[in-house]
């Protein structure tokens, strides 16, 4: 079901930030309560802060839990408003910072509600819930989210299953003008993380037994999403170390073959309309592969959709850059450019260097960071215009950037330094390459 045909009160819009990189656990029924005030209550596109407190009548609450069916109710609900309460006081969202003490990165944490107090309002009784300002920013001025259909999260009963969840409808969300089926490679750690299990299940069975298994059932059965397959990925050893999730939104589309032959699209031309659908660094990543020879279809459909990492949003092209500059300097088979593109898409699409689980990915993202910081010190206009553009087409941005500069937008006018190789100052991404080699992977002929 898209998102146009919901009823707006069904929809929940969570900051990305929250679902792919904070860390926390709720049971089922506090995510489910916080998601039917954030649809019911919150303005996502709002830049004001958020009404405070929010009143919310008991009544609401139960049916907030209830998954939309006839007679399902939560029954229990008025017997332990007290420990829901309790819970989304106590409970905390954990987030990393940048705030290092002894070379170690500081842990910031965030409660879901500041307070949760019972109160009657004209002979009605409920709750008045209050967010804090750091909670706020998850909930309103949404520039990037999760969008998620209420009811259909309602259906779930495990916390790990609407956690999970969650997860995958973003990518899927992100994905599907690209795809209709998915893969993601998450580390062991990195779910643990999510999740905020701690010390529990640190054995692999168990993690797999308690909450891998259980939640991919519910989801499912219950779901649009579809989990296809779960490949187990020992990076070093014999230990588990990452799990692939091969997932679609739509249960007709399980039986499709995933993409990963890098011929595959090799005669396909993207449609003046996808072309269209790119946000500017997108398109900017489109343009230097094209210009470096790798099919236009390749590039489209298994390139860009490829590029992960919440770092990179708005910053696609950066990477390509990064990506590019490695191949130059330590691809050997580079006879012809025909040859070079070639060779590139298999690293790629075949050998998955530039994936997110491997070194290449982690030093050019290292890089990536630097170069952002810097163009943030150095120009913070073309930084904070960056993040508007990653919401826009390209077009759509080159208008509202023309309008902010007083340029009429029907006169063509480049509306930021085009040098391919030297855009706002990342071509020193080249430095990486001195300190990094390719030594123990064969060349892809």
């Amino acid at each position: 079901m898209s998102e146009k045909t919901h009823n707006p009160t069904d929809l929940v819009r969570f900051d990305d930030r929250l679902v792919y990189d904070a860390s926390y656990k709720l049971s089922a029924r506090a995510i489910k309560t916080v998601c039917y005030i954030a649809a019911h209550y919150v303005n996502p596109k709002t830049q004001s802060d958020l009404p405070r407190p929010i009143f919310v009548p008991l009544s609401e609450l139960a049916s907030a839990l209830s998954d939309g069916r006839k007679g399902l109710k939560s029954s229990s609900l008025y017997a332990n408003i007290s420990s829901l309460c309790e819970e989304l006081v106590n409970a905390k969202i954990r987030f990393k910072t940048d705030v290092k003490v002894e070379g170690k990165d500081l842990d910031g944490f965030i409660s879901w509600c500041s307070d949760a107090v019972p109160t009657e309002k004209n002979g009605v009784k409920g709750i008045s819930f209050g967010f804090g300002v750091y909670m706020s920013q998850f909930l309103i001025g949404l520039s990037r989210y999760v969008a998620v259909y209420r009811p259909e999260l309602n259906r779930l009963n495990k916390s790990y299953s609407i956690r999970l969840f969650q997860i995958l409808k973003g990518i899927s969300n992100k994905r599907k003008k690209y795809r209709k089926v998915f893969k993601k490679v998450f580390s062991i750690d990195e779910l643990r993380y999510l999740m905020d299990l701690r010390d529990k299940y640190k054995a692999f069975k168990m993690f797999n037994d308690k909450v891998l298994k259980p939640s991919i059932a519910e989801i499912n059965k219950s779901t649009s999403i579809y989990v296809v397959s779960v490949d187990m990925i020992r990076r070093s050893g014999r230990k588990i170390s990452h799990i692939e999730f091969t997932f679609t939104d739509n249960k007709k589309n399980a039986g499709k073959t995933v993409i990963s032959d890098y011929t595959t699209f090799i005669d396909y031309i993207p449609t003046e309309d996808e072309i269209a659908s790119l946000t500017f660094a997108e398109y900017r990543a489109y343009d230097l592969l094209v210009d470096f020879q790798v099919k236009p279809g390749i590039v489209f459909k298994q390139i860009l959709p490829d590029i992960n990492g919440s770092e990179i949003q708005g910053f696609e092209d950066y990477f390509i850059i990064g990506a590019l500059d490695f191949f130059r300097a330590s691809a050997s088979n580079q006879q012809s450019n025909k040859i070079a593109a070639a060779t590139f898409v298999s690293w790629w699409t075949k050998l998955r260097l530039f994936d997110t689980t491997s070194d290449v990915w982690v030093k050019i993202m290292e890089r990536v960071v630097k170069e952002k910081k810097e163009l943030q010190k150095k120009n913070a206009v073309a930084y904070d215009n960056r993040l508007y553009a990653r919401e826009m087409t390209h077009e759509e941005f080159k208008i509202w950037w023309n309008d902010q500069q007083g340029i009429d937008p029907n006169q063509p006018q480049l509306f930021e330094k085009d040098d391919k190789g030297a855009r706002d100052g990342f071509d020193s991404i080249s430095d990486i390459l001195k300190k990094y080699a390719l030594d123990d992977i064969d060349v892809v002929e």
